[in-house]
């Protein structure tokens, strides 16, 4: 059942306060529980999760009168996608832990957002937010890293959520997503890449060094579909580039490319210039859009 702003304010107080090493509101008498002997941050987490259920949670319960399912549901789905949620996660990603953020982002979940949601309405969002932050000069270089940093601990901790067997991977293909060289925010990539995890992709996330490293990359494993992320349109001649040397070098001779970034989104004909097969405007566009370039192949052959 979807909680109010304060009671929210009262749990992440917890989880903050967990994470510094105080004692939980209201839990004096209340033994914390017990810490692994090996103490890793999945451990921490899971503790902190019990501290805030055990203590907190069922006191809040209490207060409440019960909600019909499809009014909580719709509750739920509109309170991820405000945009005093968004900026919520920023301000935790900036000033605590990612197991704090983490916490809330569990909070929202429980509600009973899909996890689509949560990744587009909540995590997309809030990346953007911090860069925008950073190109206003009201935060600095080093805390937007952090705060990103954070998002992608927490993309991680989602993904353990979907099946991760050796049967369901790679059922819908083999994808290479990798950014521009020497980019370091890749969290906008590895979102997508979430969703073509899911999707029953076997997905690549690489950072390589150098032209030659990625040129070496593409023509020893075979690749269904390779995503470029682009920064600017100031970069699109080096792309135009780029893809034509993935053709020549690729291991699989019909290998799609697909591009993404703000510049495709603003004028999507420029995916075409540059030689690429599609772009897509989000994650789940963007699984859609390779799974219809993969099976146009099967139905009808190589390309010339």
């Amino acid at each position: 059942m979807p909680m109010s702003y304060e009671e929210r304010s009262l749990m992440l107080l917890a989880a903050a306060s967990y994470a510094s090493g105080d004692t939980a509101p209201g839990a004096a008498c209340v033994p914390r529980p017990e810490t692994p002997k090996v103490v890793t941050r999945q451990s921490r987490r899971e503790a902190l999760v019990r501290t805030i259920e055990g203590q907190i949670v069922p006191r809040l319960l209490m207060t409440r009168a019960p909600v019909p399912a499809t009014a909580a549901a719709a509750r739920a789905t509109s309170a991820v996608t405000s945009a005093g949620s968004v900026e919520e996660l920023t301000r935790l990603l900036l000033q605590h832990t990612s197991e704090v953020a983490g916490v809330y982002v569990d909070m929202i979940r429980r509600e009973g957002v899909p996890l689509e949601s949560i990744l587009l309405d909540l995590l997309a969002p809030a990346a953007r937010r911090l860069g925008t932050l950073w190109e206003t000069d009201d935060v600095d270089f080093f805390a937007v890293s952090l705060g990103l940093a954070r998002l992608q601990t927490i993309v991680r901790d989602l993904s353990t959520d979907a099946p991760d067997d050796d049967a369901s991977r790679g059922l819908g293909g083999t994808v290479l997503l990798v950014p521009e060289l020497g980019e370091q925010h890749t969290f906008g990539l590895q979102l997508v890449g979430e969703f073509f995890r899911r999707a029953r992709w076997d997905v690549w996330m690489e950072q390589p060094d150098s032209a030659e490293e990625y040129l070496q990359l593409v023509g020893d494993e075979h690749f269904s579909v390779v995503g470029l992320a682009v920064g600017s349109e100031s970069r699109l001649e080096h792309v135009a580039s780029r893809i034509a040397s993935t053709r020549r070098a690729s291991r699989n001779r019909a290998v799609y490319v697909m591009v993404g970034g703000p510049i495709f989104l603003q004028k999507p004909e420029l995916a075409r210039q540059v030689g690429a097969d599609a772009t897509a405007i989000d994650g789940p566009s963007a699984v859609q859009v390779a799974q219809k370039l993969v099976k146009s192949l099967a139905a009808t052959g190589p390309r010339g």
